[in-house]
């Protein structure tokens, strides 16, 4: 007579455990690229708004410290910015001074080409005072200086790191495909101060997921949005 089998055999176990590890890496990875992609779709978001404001300077015509920035009309705001590096956390000596103060109020020593300054302009127009009006609170970034006396609000990018200005000179010092390069709105050229080509614009810039803006291959800008 046939004993009749209890259970399963260590094999079967072992099969049915892979399947379920298998599934749920699936699920994780799912999961992961959703979250990757709303990220990715928030920083759009973010760099169009940014367009439009820098469109509303170029549409008034006004000859601002935020339009030469943005065409290059002098030698100083054509010179390019050097790429300030990883933003994620202010991990500095200086609380009060960290990567991402820095990188807002004073990229490479050029205080009038920062972002907090531009930034700043922007809003003092008021159609542009509008848009950022409509903006949600946690899309937003309030950056003290050094002296902690002022604060600008800057726009967050998905990952909620802080939106970058960029002269028409563009931004040096980006590693793009494993070379350093200078990035500008007319494409990528070599990593030099030679004078932004021909139609160059200033624009705005997402360190992308890892937070560091010399590291260029996962960048994002306004120009290419």
């Amino acid at each position: 007579m046939t004993k009749c089998r209890k259970g399963f055999t260590n094999i079967e176990l072992t099969v049915v455990i892979v399947i379920i590890l298998v599934l749920m890496s699936m699920v994780v990875i799912g999961f992961k690229v959703v979250g990757d992609s709303g990220k990715k779709n928030a920083t759009k978001a973010a760099l169009e708004t940014a367009r439009a404001m820098l469109n509303e300077v170029d549409a008034a015509g006004v000859m601002s410290r935020v339009k030469e920035l943005y065409v290059g009309g002098t030698v100083n705001y054509g010179t390019p910015i050097v790429a300030p590096g990883k933003v994620v956390v202010d991990n500095d000596q200086d609380p009060r001074w960290g990567a991402r103060r820095r990188a807002v109020w004073d990229v490479a020593g050029n205080t009038q080409g920062s972002t907090a300054n531009v930034m700043r302009q922007l809003n003092s127009m008021p159609m542009n005072r509008q848009i950022t009006q409509k903006i949600p609170a946690e899309k937003l970034e309030k950056v003290a200086d050094q002296q902690q006396k002022d604060s600008v609000m800057v726009l967050r990018d998905g990952w909620g790191n802080p939106v970058l200005f960029v002269p028409a000179g563009g931004m040096r010092d980006v590693k793009v495909s494993r070379v350093l390069k200078r990035v500008t709105s007319m494409g990528v050229v070599n990593n030099d101060n030679a004078p932004p080509p021909s139609g160059a614009t200033g624009f705005f810039v997402s360190a992308g997921p890892d937070g560091d803006f010399s590291t260029g291959d996962d960048n994002m800008y306004s120009f290419g949005n």
